[in-house]
């Protein structure tokens, strides 16, 4: 993280220099590479307990989302005030504050060093060198885990089912995010009354997002995956017919369902993979899903080009759908440790 906080600084100062959109892509690439989010959710997986991941998760995506809803505006109005390069020597200072704090307050999750020692039976034995922010029923999980996959390096087939789902979740949300605006102004909604509906999904989305996670550490990740994916397929179907009369609750249901979706998730692939290899995972497990935001534009943007603003929910309601079949049959309900003495 502290080398992400380094490049992010750096590739902000180089964006604030450019000078053509060739620079731009460039330098923002460069930013890009930096990318903490993964690293951040490896690293709580790390210090937080199967048992509170779930909540854990739902704290992040609403911290996460809370940041994105205010640097937006912010960024518009520094950008008025000053100019257009101003945002970035922000973010720029804003990535040096944060490798401070994690230097001066953040232990490091990972063992730094991993002794194999040989029994008498020729076995091979973990011994975590620095563990000291796992508890012990965490210990035991890993070492477990690890042992398990001694013979057999770590297959990322393992976190398949739940990327797929995160894939096809977040190729709805980036094509609702990229056409939201212009629904709404297709059925005549203003500036103002846009904001008024963003407002309450917002919130409904976020708040949907940490309950989730919570019940998520009380049912298992699998039960609240199907919640949601159960509250948005209905709601899906629905919007593709009842479109103009009923389409703000059942968009706020939607999301309200969709919302039940990563948390879960997000905890569920920090809990299936050994504590070395958490960082691969949820790499692997973000990638997917910003590639997923990508996809789902554009294809929402030709279906919205070919069959109008209802073939998007009929579209939504098909990926549901598919995402359903692969939770119920191949995510597995992973409880949460009970409590230890």
């Amino acid at each position: 993280m502290l080398i992400s906080a380094v490049i992010y600084a750096f590739g902000s100062i180089m964006i604030s220099f450019s000078h053509t959109i060739l620079e731009f892509i460039i330098y923002r690439s460069i930013q890009g590479v930096s990318a903490l989010i993964s690293v951040i959710q490896a690293c709580l997986g790390d210090i937080f307990q199967r048992k509170k991941r779930g909540t854990i998760m739902g704290w992040f995506s609403l911290i996460y989302g809370i940041g994105t809803i205010v640097g937006l505006p912010l960024g518009i109005i520094l950008a008025g005030l000053f100019s257009l390069r101003m945002p970035f020597y922000i973010g720029a200072g804003l990535a040096i504050i944060s490798a401070i704090i994690l230097f001066l307050f953040l232990k490091e999750t990972l063992p730094t060093k991993v002794k194999f020692v040989k029994d008498t039976n020729e076995n091979i034995n973990f011994t975590n060198v620095q563990e000291d922010l796992v508890t012990n029923d965490q210990k035991v999980t890993d070492k477990k885990n690890l042992d398990k996959n001694q013979d057999k390096s770590y297959q990322f087939v393992k976190i398949l089912p739940s990327s797929f789902i995160n894939f096809l979740v977040n190729s709805i949300m980036g094509g609702f995010f990229a056409f939201a605006p212009l629904l709404l102004e297709h059925f005549g909604y203003t500036i103002i009354q846009m904001i008024i509906v963003f407002i309450p999904g917002i919130i409904i989305f976020f708040g949907g997002s940490l309950f989730s996670g919570m019940i998520s550490d009380k049912i298992g990740r699998k039960g609240a995956v199907l919640i949601g994916l159960v509250i948005g397929i209905p709601s899906a179907i629905l919007l593709t017919f009842t479109l103009e009369m009923l389409l703000v609750p059942l968009v706020l249901c939607l999301m309200l369902g969709i919302s039940f979706i990563n948390p879960p998730l997000s905890a569920l692939v920090l809990d299936i993979v050994p504590q070395e290899k958490r960082g691969n995972a949820t790499g692997t497990f973000n990638a997917l899903s910003i590639l997923g935001s990508a996809i789902g534009a554009s294809i929402m943007g030709f279906i919205i080009q070919f069959y109008g603003y209802s073939g998007i929910f009929g579209f939504a309601s098909y990926i549901l759908g598919a995402c359903l079949v692969v939770a119920f049959f191949y995510i597995k309900n992973v409880q949460p440790l009970k409590s230890t003495k």
